[in-house]
């Protein structure tokens, strides 16, 4: 695949959102291959956030495609933080980009996550310089999600402690359940 000599871009600024785990704090930069924009060298990282609180829920909760419980142990393991950040500059994959990008959604909503790295990759490496991705949520297509590449990481104004609230405790998880039609396991 040969990338454009210009990238489609879209420019985002905070609050954004992140749902993660409480043992890694809200700026974890994953390096680990195992996200859809994971790097699959393993040499940058990536940290996954929502442009809303919804998108950030639905990446992180809704994995388990038909599933209609949550479990509790892992909203327990998580959090979540608003977080400040400054404007950034992301690739667009979606709309009117996937055909700029020479892609479809499937970059975004497939299961496997071959392809969507070796984007990512690519994406790192052009010229542009962008700092990162920006796509719909394979679990809410309403729902734009940003994977943010690390040399991004002074973007990010929300203090490094800042731990965030307990999933399992937010005031806006009823909507959330309500919203996505699942309960929680007993």
């Amino acid at each position: 695949m040969a990338l454009p000599a210009s990238l489609p871009v879209v420019e985002i600024q905070g609050p954004v959102f992140r749902c993660h785990r409480i043992q890694y704090g809200y700026r974890y930069f994953g390096k680990s291959a195992a996200g859809r924009y994971d790097d699959p060298k393993k040499q940058y990282g990536v940290l996954y956030l929502g442009a809303t609180r919804e998108a950030a829920f639905a990446e992180t909760c809704l994995r388990d495609v038909g599933g209609t419980l949550l479990d509790r142990q892992f909203l327990a393991a998580r959090a979540t933080t608003e977080v400040a950040m400054d404007k950034v500059r992301l690739a667009q994959a979606y709309g009117a980009g996937l055909a700029a990008l020479g892609q479809t959604a499937i970059i975004s909503a497939s299961a496997g996550y071959d392809d969507s790295q070796i984007f990512s990759r690519w994406i790192f490496d052009h010229r542009d310089e962008v700092d990162g991705i920006a796509y719909f949520s394979r679990h809410d297509n309403e729902q734009l999600c940003i994977a943010l590449f690390d040399r991004a990481a002074p973007a990010l104004k929300t203090p490094a402690g800042a731990g965030g609230e307990p999933m399992s405790k937010a005031p806006w998880l009823d909507a959330m359940l309500d919203r996505y039609r699942i309960g929680l396991a007993p």
